[in-house]
């Protein structure tokens, strides 16, 4: 990720974060490597910078994150269904 600041421009209106909208709870995605950036011990990661935007069209069953090899991102993988 090359500029990590948090974006007032998200989500746009029509649109709405998949995390929240499934009751997920912290989904950091960010790093998942041991002793990157601000990584914890055992790749834990600190971090929710990536995210899942769906619109009003769609609803959100679950959303979670898995490590995935050679990315500093945990993959987020959100399941959404039309409303």
């Amino acid at each position: 990720t090359v500029d990590p600041r948090p974006r007032p421009d998200l989500p746009r209106p029509g649109l709405s974060d998949a995390g929240p909208q499934a009751k997920a709870g912290w989904q950091p995605t960010w790093t998942s490597q041991p002793g990157v950036g601000h990584s914890l011990p055992f790749g834990l990661s600190v971090m929710a910078i990536d995210h899942v935007l769906v619109s009003e069209q769609f609803s959100t069953i679950s959303t979670q994150t898995y490590r995935i090899a050679h990315s500093d991102h945990r993959a987020l993988l959100a399941r959404i269904a039309l409303s």
